[in-house]
Parts: C-alpha cells; structure tokens; sequence
C-alpha cells in the first residue's frame, strides 16, 4: 500500500532529524506521518508517531503541547499490551511534569513506570524460569 509507505517513510525522515536534534524538520515529518497513520486508521502506528511529536515538544521546550500529547498516547498504551511504550511514555510524561514544576505528579509518573518496569521483570523471571526447568 503506498499510502503505508508514505507513512512509513515520514516516520523514518521524522526519527532521522530528531536523532540529530533538528527538531523543526522531525516535527514536519511526524505530523505529515500523523496524517497518514490516522487516515489508514493504524492505531499503534498513530499513537507511536504521537509519542514521538510529544518527545519533540518537549525538546523544544514545548511543556504544555508535549504534556497534552503524551497524555493522549499514556491513555492509548494503558489500553493494550504495549508495556514497553507504556514504560517509556510514563517516563516522559514525568519528565514533562518535572520541568512544569508539577514535581508531585512528576514523582507520580516516575512511580507508575517504575512499578510497571518491576512487574514485566517479574513476569519475564517467572517464564525464564519456566522455561529452564
């Protein structure tokens, strides 16, 4: 589908920039990706691509629009089964809160992604150790 490619090819131009901090071009791209994303209706791509605009936000300084955006994408991820996003998200949204001086909520988010990274090492143990008997 070329529609998916288009995505797909904003999304890397998107990663490309914001890996070397040109955060203007990362941001164009993700949101021309945004567009796509949510026209083939690729939930887990959209909420990927949103995760990364919030990144953005935030490296720009942009406190509020990340805060808005990753609160989107934190809603998303409780929903599946996505731990790893979920983890990485929370983080951000306590980065985020850090720099809003809201330090209580800040303390709250590094809390949840902590708790959350406990329970998948917990969980990965008990299969490993399933496995090796």
């Amino acid at each position: 589908n070329d529609t998916t490619e288009i995505a797909k090819a904003h999304r890397y131009l998107g990663g490309y920039y914001k890996e070397i901090k040109r955060y203007d071009s990362s941001f164009y791209y993700y949101i021309e990706a945004e567009k796509f994303y949510k026209e083939l209706n690729n939930q887990d791509d959209y909420f990927n691509i949103l995760t990364n605009i919030g990144m953005v936000k935030y490296n720009i300084n942009d406190f509020y629009g990340a805060e808005l955006i990753l609160t989107k994408a934190f809603n998303y991820y409780k929903k599946t089964n996505n731990i790893e996003k979920l983890i990485v998200v929370t983080n951000q949204l306590g980065l985020v809160e850090n720099e809003l001086k809201n330090y209580d909520l800040a303390i709250d988010y590094f809390n949840k992604a902590l708790q959350i990274l406990i329970a998948k090492k917990n969980e990965y143990q008990k299969s490993y150790h399933k496995r090796s008997k």
